[in-house]
């Protein structure tokens, strides 16, 4: 799910190992547990973890789709959703069976697409709607886990960092409005990709720091954004 290399013929810098503050393995998910947070007393635990998504065991993964469910799982059914409903629109979300995949549901979102255009607080108004719109049909489903990528931050061009703390204060925000009213007990941020899952970390724990006087769901997480 990461962009690929726009080096040239250069060598590509190699990214350091993904930090960890825990370093287990949860088998119940199927990845590597970095760090974890439970946000609130009765709201789910978030953990972001290094894992293959197509092997994560959680009810559900969220793909990172574009509007047409193209190139994810789903296949058949996610097809003839596009038949009947037409394109999925930016920062919505459908779910369909995950077929032979080891979870129970695969939620398709479409986050925004950054390619080579400047960033503007639009991108990032999309980006949290994707992420709370896969988070609801987790919710709607009562699934009792999700894993979540670093949504639109690969092939779509969101810079990393700033896609990682959009996603992390909206994982956030859900974690702390639904508390006990949801099935939801753990979202996991899962990359297979070092870059991708040390952005989750340093977001989450910067979110960690903040938490006691900040307003999670208000506070303006992208730099460098223009409106």
């Amino acid at each position: 799910m990461s962009s690929p290399s726009r080096n040239g013929s250069k060598s590509p810098t190699k990214s350091p190992p993904a930090t960890s503050t825990s370093d287990k393995v949860d088998d119940s998910l199927g990845g590597k547990v970095l760090s974890q947070w439970k946000v609130s007393d009765k709201g789910p635990e978030l953990l972001v973890m290094q894992g293959d998504l197509t092997l994560c065991s959680a009810d559900a993964i969220v793909n990172a789709a574009n509007c047409q469910l193209l190139h994810g799982g789903g296949g058949v059914e996610s097809t003839e959703w596009v038949k009947s409903h037409g394109s999925l629109s930016v920062g919505d979300a459908v779910t369909t069976a995950a077929g032979k995949l080891p979870s129970r549901y695969v939620i398709h979102t479409a986050g925004p697409n950054v390619g080579r255009a400047t960033l503007t607080a639009e991108h990032a108004k999309l980006l949290r709607r994707a992420v709370h719109s896969a988070l609801m049909e987790a919710h709607r489903l009562e699934l009792t886990s999700v894993a979540v990528p670093g949504i639109s931050t690969g092939i779509f061009g969101y810079p990393r960092d700033l896609g990682a703390k959009e996603i992390v204060t909206e994982t956030v925000k859900f974690c702390k409005e639904r508390g006990d009213a949801t099935k939801v007990q753990r979202i996991a941020l899962m990359n297979i990709d070092d870059p991708t899952v040390n952005s989750f970390v340093k977001a989450l724990e910067d979110v960690k720091v903040r938490n006691d006087d900040v307003d999670i769901g208000e506070q303006l997480t992208g730099l460098n954004i223009r409106d």
